[in-house]
């Protein structure tokens, strides 16, 4: 099980979200959803700049016997943030217009089985406690809702 976690925590490594964020951005780019591409960067790098920022405001140790090493603070996990700011606004954008009940289930459950995963990645390898998870979930969710408000005001016009 090490190995399969080891797995899915690499794809809350910010190294592995920047690629597939570049990736996301050249499709929306090319179907010229520039709102979708705001509202995205405005998740991605507010939850960045945010859980940056709490770590050292924080300064909370990791748990001292851990299965992965990490060298930033414990608390918020930024792959549970990164996770839930990116995959889950991407699963957002990915549903907001389909009309497949179908479709939106498949995006939905495959989105929280990935969000899931990767915090439990992190507990199960131990380079983070329940809580720093949560924390991380907390707040990628509160830019995930911020981008989702933004991305309506824009398609308003209203901002």
């Amino acid at each position: 099980m090490i190995t399969f976690f080891t797995w899915i925590t690499y794809l809350g490594k910010v190294e592995v979200i920047c690629a597939f964020f570049v990736t996301a951005s050249a499709i929306l780019i090319l179907h010229k959803k520039f709102n979708e591409m705001i509202a995205l960067c405005v998740s991605l790098f507010g939850s960045s700049i945010f859980v940056y920022l709490a770590k050292i405001f924080f300064h909370r140790p990791r748990p001292e016997i851990a299965l992965y090493s990490e060298s930033t603070y414990s608390f918020p996990s930024a792959h549970a943030t990164l996770a839930i700011s990116f995959y889950a606004f991407l699963g957002y954008i990915a549903i907001r217009k389909s009309r497949s009940k179908t479709l939106r289930a498949l995006v939905y459950t495959i989105i929280i089985a990935l969000v899931f995963l990767i915090g439990f990645s992190r507990i199960y390898l131990g380079v983070h406690y329940l809580s720093d998870v949560c924390g991380g979930y907390f707040f990628g969710m509160l830019w995930a809702f911020a981008a989702a408000a933004l991305l309506r005001r824009l398609e308003k016009n209203q901002f």
